[in-house]
């Protein structure tokens, strides 16, 4: 499994979404500290797509 594939298991719901609101999502997934630490440091802070959030993990690493 990639990064980004651990990553979004824990971000699945709906967008838009914010930063904040996918830590929240996470936490509420049960993401460990790693998963959700790395939603905190992305650089977007609002994402229209799980593909958005893919694109910042990718540019991220």
């Amino acid at each position: 499994m990639t990064a980004s594939t651990v990553v979004q298991k824990y971000l699945m719901g709906e967008y838009p979404a914010s930063r904040d609101e996918l830590v929240d999502r996470a936490r509420r997934q049960g993401a460990d500290q790693a998963i959700v630490s790395l939603v905190r440091n992305l650089q977007n802070e609002h994402f229209t797509s799980a593909a958005d959030v893919e694109r910042a993990l990718g540019e991220e690493h």
